[in-house]
């Protein structure tokens, strides 16, 4: 491949800045949303004439500049073929004159090889007037006329066309363990690159990240290429990585039961990253140089627009540390992108999905709540509750006091109960069971649940030996507790069962605590199932009777129901739509023999939000607002739950959560009731105001 010298690019940039002046084109004063990137070499395209908006879906936004033929030697790939010289030519004017006149042609596109570019020297133009004859009449004789040669034609200005993508999908990125044999892990709600040392042996990843929709052509000529990656946390730098397109037409998913991603082919291309530096937490970071993988991968014969294109890494030299970034599974929305910006010279692209500067692009998928569901192993039932169209009607009234209102304990180590209580609180739920944490609720005048959280290894989840020393530290107070079955079973990094794991779980809870021959405590009543996709609620709990039936000859014997309420993050502060899934959850359950007229404790509910980039939820969150489904988030939904008698309680999402620990979890702080771990004094305006609604 031939290169641009760097003597030649400043000279072609003179010429075709002269030329997009003549044109009536500048550069703009503002940088673009590129300006500023992390990689020294990069060209900033954006930063070019006049860019459009960019936009990130399921498919992809191009953007289209004019491109300046600045193009850096590392990254610049020129076509192996020269373009000619072409040799000005003088224009003759067709009216005779004494005074030579120079006229100047433009200069067509320079060739990428090292020559001089050629001086246009002013011609005279044929000004001569012929020489009259003697002749017996005095008739002079017309000047000739020189016919007018034309104009070359100047070849097309390069444009620079910028495509963005995301992953779109569950099995678009993954980390293999390198262990024996591999294990894919492409439902995990991160993406782990490194090592993780803490094991015996070590654990090596191997990762993919894949983007469907790739509108760049066949053969193009790529400028720059970049990963844009949204940081979640490290356990110690540097961590060195390479990374290779995958050398494949098409690149498939990273299902388990398509070719791993350390087995695939890849790139001769490659680029060795060292990253040394801590991204900022909850913030993208680039990862730039990606144009000689690209390039590779798109000259490939078989390559077509729009075809799906991965990027692979691997463990570079003597890293033992890992960093995370957040997947799809997490959140879809901050899934990793890929930006790959080519030289164009107007060649069209065939017709598909993906969206021109200038033309609407299509709507973005509804993002779910955080990470995507393990699909539900059954069709979903008739009945499925699916989020309301309009306001319900009637609204609850804004003047209602909670007296069910608790608290989802997070740091119950160091968060007192009686700060709980003195906030409010009537009841606590902390993600387990354990006797100190208990008597402290219990003393405090809470509610105490304590929850069964695993059913994936089915009636080996439940842990008798513990129950039983749990329940015996203080029959008086243990016994006869509400128990909540599982905790989010549709999401792997969270319970992850099965609905036929959950069967055989919850009779194993069932058996060992009310039914077995030596029963912990036939008073204890059990809630199921910690449900939070408000899509998979019905399908689950459906399936989930039809295994308990087929294996056991009878329903789950459930004395309740126990929910998870979130909105998806682009809707999470709106109570319209959380009040229409409460209600057609409500609506199906009562269409079910086993299920119908059973109580609710709403164990976790919320808003998805963080303070590092949500902080501007809070106004809607506790009322200073405009009115409207996306105002007052607290009171409406605190009347929602008054207003339902077959709500026993509702526990807010949380006590306190810490913005500085990489946890997902903790993520969602946004809803922190108290403004330290100690539980010191109650945040202001959320704490307050969950304070103020608990006050009869």
């Amino acid at each position: 491949m031939k290169r641009v010298s760097a003597p030649l690019v400043a000279l072609l940039f003179v010429v075709i800045i002269a030329s997009l002046s003549q044109a009536g084109f500048a550069p703009p004063s503002a940088a673009g949303p590129l300006a500023g990137s992390a990689d020294p070499l990069l060209l900033a395209p954006p930063a070019w004439g006049h860019p459009q908006t960019y936009g990130v879906s399921g498919t992809a936004t191009l953007v289209v500049e004019y491109l300046p033929l600045l193009l850096r030697d590392s990254d610049m790939i020129v076509p192996p073929t020269d373009t000619p010289t072409v040799t000005p030519t003088p224009t003759l004017k067709p009216t005779p004159t004494l005074t030579p006149t120079a006229t100047s042609t433009p200069t067509d596109t320079p060739s990428p090889t090292a020559t001089d570019t050629p001086t246009v020297t002013p011609t005279p133009t044929d000004t001569s007037s012929p020489t009259p004859t003697d002749t017996a009449t005095a008739t002079p004789t017309a000047s000739p006329t020189a016919t007018p040669t034309e104009t070359p034609t100047p070849s097309p200005t390069p444009q620079l066309v910028c495509w963005l993508g995301q992953v779109g999908g569950r099995t678009d990125d993954t980390q293999v363990a390198l262990v024996d044999p591999p294990e894919n892990e492409a439902y995990r709600a991160e993406v782990r690159f490194g090592k993780l040392a803490t094991t015996n042996p070590p654990w090596s990843y191997a990762n993919a990240v894949r983007f469907t929709g790739v509108a760049v052509p066949q053969g193009a000529t790529v400028v720059s290429a970049r990963l844009i990656l949204r940081y979640k946390w490290h356990t110690g730098l540097p961590v060195n990585l390479n990374l290779y397109g995958e050398a494949a037409d098409s690149s498939v998913t990273f299902s388990n039961n398509a070719v791993l991603a350390h087995d695939r082919a890849r790139t001769q291309a490659s680029l060795a990253l060292q990253i040394d530096s801590d991204p900022v937490p909850a913030e993208w970071f680039d990862v730039p140089g990606l144009a000689p993988l690209v390039q590779e991968v798109i000259g490939r014969p078989g390559w077509a627009p729009y075809n799906p294109l991965s990027i692979l890494f691997e463990n570079g030299a003597e890293t033992e540390r890992y960093l995370e970034i957040w997947g799809y599974d997490w959140n879809p929305e901050l899934a990793a992108k890929l930006e790959i910006c080519y030289a164009s010279y107007g060649e069209p692209l065939p017709t598909a999905t993906a969206t021109l500067t200038g033309q609407p692009p299509g709507p973005s998928p509804t993002p779910l709540p955080p990470g995507t569901p393990r699909p539900p192993t059954s069709t979903p039932l008739p009945g499925t509750p699916r989020p309301p169209t309009s306001t319900p009607i009637p609204p609850p009234p804004s003047n209602v006091r909670g007296t069910k209102q608790g608290l989802n304990w997070l740091y119950p180590s160091t968060v007192p109960a009686q700060a709980m209580a003195n906030a409010g609180a009537k009841a606590v739920m902390d993600w387990g069971f354990a006797v100190n944490r208990a008597n402290r609720a219990i003393d405090a005048g809470l509610v105490y649940y304590p929850v069964q959280w695993h059913c994936s290894q089915g009636e080996n989840s439940v842990d008798e030996a513990a129950i039983r020393a749990f329940v015996n530290a203080n029959p008086g107070r243990f016994k006869g507790l509400t128990w909540l079955a599982f905790n989010e079973p549709e999401w792997w990094y969270q319970a992850g069962c099965t609905e036929r794991e959950m069967a055989r779980a919850f009779h194993e809870l069932d058996t060992v605590m009310r039914r077995g021959s030596n029963p912990i405590d036939p008073t204890a009543k059990l809630y199921c199932c910690g449900i939070s996709h408000s899509g998979l609620f019905a399908s689950m709990m459906g399936q989930f009777a039809a295994e308990y039936r087929g294996l056991y000859g009878q329903a789950p014997p459930i004395d309740g129901v126990h929910v998870h309420l979130y909105n998806g993050t682009s809707n999470r502060l709106n109570w319209c739509r959380l009040t229409g899934i409460v209600d057609g959850y409500r609506s199906w359950q009562q269409t079910q023999g086993w299920l119908a007229n059973k109580p609710w404790v709403v164990s976790e509910w919320g808003v998805l939000g963080n303070t590092t980039e949500n902080r501007f939820d809070i106004p809607g969150m506790v009322g200073n607002c405009t009115p409207g489904c996306t105002c007052d988030f607290m009171e409406k939904m605190w009347g929602v739950f008054e207003q339902r008698s077959y709500i026993k309680h509702h526990l807010w999402w949380l006590t306190y959560g810490d913005p500085a620990i990489p946890d997902g979890s903790q993520q969602w702080n946004v809803g922190s009731v108290f403004t330290d771990r100690y539980a010191t004094q109650l945040s202001n305006p959320v704490g307050l105001f969950y304070k103020q609604l608990s006050t009869p």
